[in-house]
């Protein structure tokens, strides 16, 4: 029990991680498109924490790793589009080959069809109110397709341990979406405070500018009169 949840934690924390430190790079917005960069940055942020997730499995069948460099890919693409998803697609896809293994192609057909389930219906995701459920969904749709094909091919370890991972790897890829949710939240109310700040110290300046401008003229009204 300890030798699953030790690096399923670890697997969680990086994730988390990576999460947030994505928001200090380039805050998240909800409307505001993303440049080449940011898709960039995204991407490469996305890939690493992918990486250490394949660098600690949760479980180790042979060759083939369990770890959660699934709800990487479905997350980046699901928010970031495409081109941060392929990326970080790509570079798990080339890491399990490296890795290589009697079940090198399950590994990579499952992170390709994480890649291409979340950006099926990432316009779906992202229009709807309540994208806890709707992530939910696509998750149970991918999940359905994942036990799948494990069950054709990879169907060895006991019970116990599906149910564990598949719960761990629901409960992280919702609570990323709540972590991002609420940063999107955050990031607007900060702006808008940033906005109402700078404009409230407008006009502060402009009073202080007409009451100087009020100053010198009737000091220099006093003074023509005096002379």
């Amino acid at each position: 029990m300890v030798t699953l949840i030790k690096p399923l934690l670890v697997d969680i924390t990086i994730l988390f991680s990576f999460t947030f430190n994505g928001n200090l790079f380039f805050p998240y917005q909800t409307k505001a498109p993303l440049t080449f960069k940011q898709k960039l940055i995204y991407g490469l942020l996305g890939s690493f924490g992918a990486l250490l997730c394949m660098f600690y499995p949760i479980e180790t069948l042979g060759e083939t790793h369990f770890d959660l460099r699934m709800a990487a890919i479905m997350i980046v693409t699901l928010y970031a589009g495409w081109v941060p998803g392929s990326i970080v697609m790509l570079s798990t896809v080339i890491t399990r080959y490296v890795i290589g293994g009697q079940f090198i192609y399950i590994g990579i057909l499952v992170s390709i069809l994480s890649f291409v389930i979340a950006f099926s219906l990432r316009r779906v995701f992202l229009n709807s109110k309540h994208r806890v459920i709707t992530g939910s969904l696509i998750l149970f749709f991918y999940f359905y397709l994942y036990i799948s094909i494990l069950a054709t091919a990879v169907m060895f370890l006991d019970t116990f341990f599906y149910l564990t991972y598949f719960a761990a790897f629901y409960l992280t890829f919702i609570a990323l979406i709540l972590i991002i949710e609420s940063l999107f939240r955050t990031n607007k109310q900060t702006v808008c405070a940033i906005q109402f700040f700078n404009n409230e110290r407008g006009e502060l300046f402009k009073v202080l500018i007409r009451r100087i401008l009020a100053q010198i003229l009737n000091e220099a009204s006093q003074w023509i009169k005096d002379f």
